[in-house]
C-alpha cells in the first residue's frame, strides 16, 4: 500500500505561485544540464516554459511541463549545436492557461571547460 499524499499547506491559488529556487547544474560533458526547480505550493497545477539561450541569444533547448503535479522538479536539458562557454541563460516562466505568466526568472550561468 502506498503512503498518503499529504496536502500542501497553505498553497496559494494560481496568481499567487511563484520560484522559491532554479539552479543549473552543468554536466561535465558540457552537452546538457540538469535542471533544478523549487515551487510555492500550489491548489493548481502550473505550467512551466524553460528555455536556454546560448552567449548570442539563441535559443538552444526548450521544454515545457504541462500541469506539474510536484513543488520540487528535476530534468535534463539537451544543449543544441556547438558547445561554448557563456554565459547561457536560462529563462523559466510559470503560466496557467487562463493567465498570463504569473512568475518569471532568468539565471546565467557557464559551462565546465573542455579538456
Amino acid at each position: 500500500m502506498s503512503p498518503a499524499v499529504r496536502p500542501e499547506k497553505n498553497p496559494k491559488k494560481p496568481s499567487e505561485v511563484r520560484f522559491i529556487d532554479i539552479h543549473v547544474e552543468p554536466w561535465p560533458d558540457s552537452n546538457k544540464v540538469r535542471v533544478h526547480v523549487e515551487l510555492t505550493p500550489f491548489a493548481e497545477s502550473p505550467n512551466l516554459e524553460v528555455s536556454i539561450l546560448d552567449p548570442a541569444g539563441n535559443e538552444i533547448s526548450t521544454v515545457s511541463i504541462i500541469e506539474s503535479a510536484v513543488r520540487k522538479l528535476v530534468f535534463t536539458m539537451h544543449l543544441r549545436g556547438m558547445a561554448q562557454t557563456g554565459p547561457f541563460t536560462l529563462m523559466a516562466k510559470i503560466v496557467y492557461p487562463s493567465i498570463e505568466p504569473v512568475d518569471q526568472t532568468q539565471i546565467s550561468f557557464t559551462l565546465p571547460a573542455q579538456a
